[in-house]
Order: C-alpha cells, then structure tokens, then sequence
C-alpha cells in the first residue's frame, strides 16, 4: 500500500495490482479458502492497512508456478523466496495486460535464506497453463538500496547524488 501510494502520488493514473495465492484467494473471498505455500502474504486475512478500493484488479498466481519461477531465477543468479517469483509471474500477467508499451514494476521483498527448508527446494512439477516454463530471461537489472556516494539507506536525506 506505501509503495502503491507514493507511485500513485507521482504519477495518478498509474495501476496497482495485487498479487495473492491462486490456490488460497483470500483477497478475493475475504476469508481462508484453501492453503498455498507462498511464505509471508495472505496469511487467513486481509491487514487493516489493505484498502482494496484503493487498487486495481487482483492477479492470482499459483503457488506451484511461484516457485518454479523463484527456482529459475536462482538459477540466474536471483536468489529469491517463493513469494517474489510470485511477483514476477504477476507483473508478467499485468504487463500482458496493460499492453507491451507499458511500465510494469514489481519488488522482490525477501532473498531465499530462510526458505532453505521449504518447498522451495524441492523438485516442483509444472502443470498445464504454467507461465514460468514459458519464460525466458534475457536480462535483468537491479536497483541499489544503498547511495553509492552517501553510503544512507534513505536517499530522502538530501544526498544531491540520491
């Protein structure tokens, strides 16, 4: 939502969408509705600070697909849990969507230490309608969290390099 805030304050017309378990539609139905195994969202209820009239058409992915995707893009060099692999097939969803000409952004929130353990790292199959055995990654680029000149976390400090 703070993030879906701040791009709406920089640009009004811009979408934001959702993303939640396909297998587990909580922001759909309001309530728990089957499990899924995408670690840290939609977890049985909808945070206060989720205002859905607030933001654009949800879009489901699979937990399976979820993390074939998080697997492939370790295999890159991208070592990310299950829920930003999720993130990834939902912006690729969205970009479908909205058109090829259009911007689409997503945040990988966590890397995949601590889900060593989960399915995460386990052989998943893929199914039928799968999107991550379609996709191919040419290239990617990251963002710094760090000013390179300041050396802060927070480039609202006034760092004219920031």
């Amino acid at each position: 939502m703070g993030v879906g805030k701040f791009l709406k304050g920089q640009v009004p017309t811009i979408k934001v969408h959702p993303m939640e378990p396909e297998n587990s539609p909580t922001l759909r139905t309001g309530c728990k509705i089957g499990k899924h195994r995408i670690q840290g969202i939609s977890d049985e209820f909808i945070p206060a600070i989720v205002k859905l009239d607030q933001l654009d058409a949800i879009v489901s992915v699979d937990d399976g697909d979820a993390i074939l995707m998080a697997q492939k893009l370790a295999r890159l060099g991208l070592g990310v849990g299950i829920s930003s692999g999720a993130n990834f097939l939902a912006a690729l969803m969205a970009q479908e969507k909205l058109g090829s000409d259009a911007v689409v952004v997503t945040i990988f929130c966590d890397d995949n230490k601590k889900y060593l353990s989960t399915d995460l790292m386990r052989d998943e199959p893929s199914k039928p309608g799968f999107l991550s055995s379609e996709i191919e990654l040419v290239s990617f680029d990251s963002a710094n969290r760090v000013c390179e000149v300041c050396q802060q976390n927070d480039t609202s400090m006034g760092c004219t390099n920031c």
